[in-house]
């Protein structure tokens, strides 16, 4: 658990970097922030529930999400594509949805 706590603290490190030097969204940021997400899932699901640390890190996972949302949205809004890696762990879990099949009317 430590060894992801030290992960997840150089991400936090790269994503502060990124927004204090004043970069504009990107997929790099939002593939940081969906990792920080993934690190804080593996946390959390190795914190007691009912913990002190672990409000602390179920708040830190729903300010990931949120941050992600943004991204996500502000690049998606200019065009921008955004690889699978970019996307939230749930939603690389999650199987894509299948467009509907096609009727054939004789």
């Amino acid at each position: 658990r430590e060894s992801l706590k030290i992960e997840l603290s150089a991400l936090m490190g790269r994503i502060q970097a990124h927004e204090s030097a004043r970069l504009p969204p990107d997929v790099q940021l939002l593939t940081f922030v969906a990792q920080a997400a993934g690190i804080n899932e593996s946390i959390l699901a190795q914190t007691e529930r009912g913990s002190a640390e672990f409000g602390a890190v179920s708040a830190q996972l729903a300010a990931m999400c949120e941050r992600h949302a943004g991204l996500a949205a502000a690049l998606a809004a200019e065009g921008t594509p955004i690889s699978p890696s970019a996307a939230l762990p749930e939603a690389r879990r999650q199987p894509q949805p299948q467009p509907p099949p096609q009727q054939h009317f004789p």
